[in-house]
């Protein structure tokens, strides 16, 4: 997991881990703030208006990739539901998908990527029609196994903590992956 849409904003109970994220300004000395209309949530690091962050982001991806580019069993997860505007979060998660895909071109091997569903706005028909392989969807609404794409359910999209051992049986039997969160 690249990147984390959990981090960027206020949370369910009153938490906001946004104020230790290091694009706050006041978590940083390099200039660089996260927050430009001051509602202490970083939801523009997560969408390409920003483009000192999408560069130092870029850069950050780089570096994983450099490192990790010998190893065989990777798998890129650009975010897990990031959250903010949901088209402007669309077009910058698509953005690292092509980034790593492009990238990685240049490198011995290449990996395949993992696209998880917006949240909580988000449409499993994005995750079709991006250049992921692999996919996280929300409940709304089956996504077929057609071998397009790996499909990885996640247990924490259709309802939080939970799941059983019959859900993951379902699953596997499907032929999908699954994540099961079950507390």
């Amino acid at each position: 997991m690249l990147f984390n849409g959990w981090s960027v904003g206020q949370r369910a109970g009153g938490s906001n881990p946004w104020i230790y994220h290091p694009f706050r300004s006041t978590n940083n000395i390099n200039g660089i703030n996260g927050d430009p209309n001051g509602d202490e949530a970083g939801y523009k690091t997560q969408d390409l208006s920003l483009s000192a962050i999408t560069a130092l982001q870029e850069a950050y991806v780089a570096h994983v990739i450099d490192t990790v580019n010998d190893l065989d069993n990777v798998l890129f997860e650009i975010s897990n539901e990031s959250t903010g505007d949901v088209n402007g979060t669309l077009t910058w998660t698509n953005h690292f998908i092509d980034y790593i895909h492009t990238y990685e071109a240049t490198k011995p091997k290449q990996h395949p990527v993992w696209f998880t569903v917006l949240w909580p706005g988000g449409n499993n028909l994005d995750l079709l029609d991006s250049d992921a392989e692999a996919i996280s969807p929300n409940p709304n609404g089956d996504v077929a196994n057609d071998g397009t794409k790996v499909v990885i359910p996640d247990t924490d999209h259709y309802f939080g903590i939970g799941g059983d051992a019959n859900w993951a049986w379902k699953n596997f039997s499907q032929g999908y992956g699954g994540i099961a969160y079950m507390g």
